[in-house]
């Protein structure tokens, strides 16, 4: 099955969370106030009341930042995989 972003979204498989602390603790559910994964797919852009379409600045295959209120699993697929606002990307994470 394939699932092929529309408009302002963006597809991401989220990185698996540790769960646990530097100490040893096991952590319940994810206290970041940001997640990171790996982008799968992107949408054609935010369609602009003037008409015009802004493309996404982010691609396949990059690693990001977001946040993880308002995102949308989507089951069914192989992977864990979200779907996120453009908006919800803090940015790109490079080495």
């Amino acid at each position: 099955m394939q699932f092929e972003p529309c408009g302002n979204r963006v597809l991401v498989t989220p990185d698996k969370a540790n769960g646990k602390t530097a100490g040893g603790l096991l952590v319940p559910g994810n206290t970041n106030a940001y997640e990171t994964g790996l982008v799968i797919g992107v949408g054609d852009g935010k369609l602009l009341i003037s008409g015009e379409r802004v493309a996404p600045k982010f691609t396949a295959g990059q690693k990001i930042a977001y946040v993880p209120a308002g995102s949308i699993e989507i089951t069914g697929m192989d992977a864990k995989m979200v779907l996120l606002d453009n908006d919800a990307i803090l940015g790109i994470i490079t080495h």
